[in-house]
């Protein structure tokens, strides 16, 4: 059964939210009981008849309308997710403009695909295949990007015509409770509820008939016990967006200052806490020093502080555990080979606020420790040097995990043969995250098993259904 993170504080009726800059409990919110969550299961199913029914057009107008609650409340949302996690405020305002983007891009793209296909069409024969909606999604949510984390899902599965309940991290909360608000405002409130149920009633939930579809945002090993668990209780299907341990390659002609800044940046950002980050840089032997030289200054000229505060630009670590995992995973690495090259330490602010971990550089670290083998959820990067392309793909490769891959390479042709052989979802040349919604995210090996943005999101979320016709003249 899948258990509760030891981390976060729980009581048998509610969960307590802390602030992790001024650990002060912003919010202490109640759990709903199995019995109400019950009932939220029953009024979803009874309105999927209705959704379904709708037409791709109505349900656009539906998913716009409720949005627009997020382009109200973007700033009083944008303090709450800061509190919550303690990402930098422009960071968390930056999210929620992502994630209208998003839910525009997916607008525009669902009347194409999810429109019937007319297979052939004769005097007396008509055959077309239509989409036919799953039914009920049950969402388990993450806190790093927690509204990013919902509407990828959510967006496709509801303008495919299927309503949605969202259990949300125990780290966001109250993100969660901001699209049942949306959708209620919309006039759509049973199409999409959050149900803050402790986590010893997700098994009771995953075995009710009315889940047509999991998706789960989270751990690795969360995903593989869940995977499991619904294996061994019914044949619905999971959608999996996991852990990482992204790798990048800069090669000896790359345009060193571009690749240094950029995987820094990439590397930080939300202090690290992002599965869509390098944590794993490969250079070329001929410019390592130089790109350790130039990378040890842009990594001390990190700003740690109130996340509130504009000039802020590495907020505080979400989860407690997370400090203790990596000082573990730092000291393993230095007792056998590693060097730190700047940060590695766990500090609070100039006020004593905070739970931060500096901005840190190692090298010198073997393949086979936790640091090159697991995801670090913090400001880590390793920095390697490597003998030629086919040692940096070797490494890169060499990861249990495949959600995103780099190359830095001023030779097109070079680039383009190096990034088809990374194994992972999606491979950036030349730059680290450059984000577009109508480009898929999807994860290779351990990384998951799903597909986020893009017209390949919606088929998730449907299952085509063939009509043959006969007609009698």
């Amino acid at each position: 059964m899948l258990s509760a993170s030891k981390s976060f504080r729980s009581f048998a009726s509610s969960i307590r939210i802390e602030n992790p800059y001024s650990f002060e409990t912003i919010a202490e919110v109640p759990y709903i009981t199995y019995p109400e969550a019950e009932q939220k299961l029953i009024n979803s199913t009874k309105f999927f008849r209705d959704w379904k029914a709708r037409s791709i057009q109505d349900r656009i107008t539906g998913v716009q309308k409720a949005f627009d609650y997020f382009k109200q409340n973007s700033e009083e949302i944008a303090k709450e997710i800061t509190a919550q996690t303690g990402k930098p405020f422009k960071q968390s305002k930056r999210e929620i403009q992502t994630m209208l983007n998003v839910t525009k891009t997916l607008c525009e793209l669902a009347p194409e695909e999810l429109k019937d296909d007319l297979i052939e069409e004769s005097e007396n024969i008509r055959k077309k295949i239509i989409k036919e909606a799953v039914g009920t999604v049950f969402l388990l949510s993450s806190y790093p990007h927690p509204l990013m984390a919902i509407a990828r899902s959510l967006v496709p599965a509801i303008l495919s015509g299927n309503p949605i309940l969202i259990k949300p991290s125990p780290y966001a909360p109250l993100t969660a409770a901001r699209f049942s608000k949306a959708f209620t405002q919309a006039g759509l409130g049973d199409l999409v509820q959050d149900i803050l149920i402790d986590t010893k009633h997700v098994g009771n939930i995953l075995e009710r008939k009315e889940i047509s579809y999991v998706t789960l945002a989270g751990h690795s090993e969360t995903g593989r016990t869940l995977y499991q668990e619904i294996a061994n209780k019914s044949f619905i299907d999971i959608g999996l967006f996991l852990s990482s341990n992204n790798g990048v390659y800069v090669a000896e002609d790359a345009n060193l200052s571009s690749a240094v800044s950029q995987i820094i940046k990439a590397a930080m950002e939300n202090a690290g806490q992002s599965s869509y980050r390098f944590s794993r840089a490969f250079v070329h032997k001929k410019i390592y020093e130089e790109f350790l030289g130039l990378a040890d200054p842009l990594i001390r000229s990190y700003c740690i502080g109130d996340p509130m505060d504009d000039a802020t630009s590495l907020g505080p670590i979400t989860e407690p555990d997370t400090i203790d995992t990596l000082i573990r995973a730092l000291e393993e690495a230095n007792s056998t080979g590693g060097q730190t090259i700047c940060g590695g330490t766990a500090l609070n602010d100039e006020n004593g606020k905070g739970r931060f971990f500096e901005p840190t550089i190692i090298t010198g670290v073997d393949d086979a420790l936790s640091i090159m083998r697991t995801e670090n959820f913090g400001p880590v990067l390793v920095v390697e040097s490597v003998e030629n392309d086919e040692e940096a793909l070797s490494r890169i490769n060499n990861s249990e995990y495949g959600l995103i891959g780099g190359v830095y390479s001023e030779d097109n042709d070079k680039a383009e043969k190096l990034a088809s052989e990374i194994c992972a979802g999606t491979v950036f040349v030349n730059q680290c995250w450059s984000f577009d919604a109508r480009m898929p995210v999807s994860g290779r090996k351990l990384s998951g098993r799903n597909t986020a943005f893009s017209k390949y999101s919606f088929s998730h979320f449907y299952r085509p259904k063939g009509f043959v016709y006969k007609f009698n003249h």
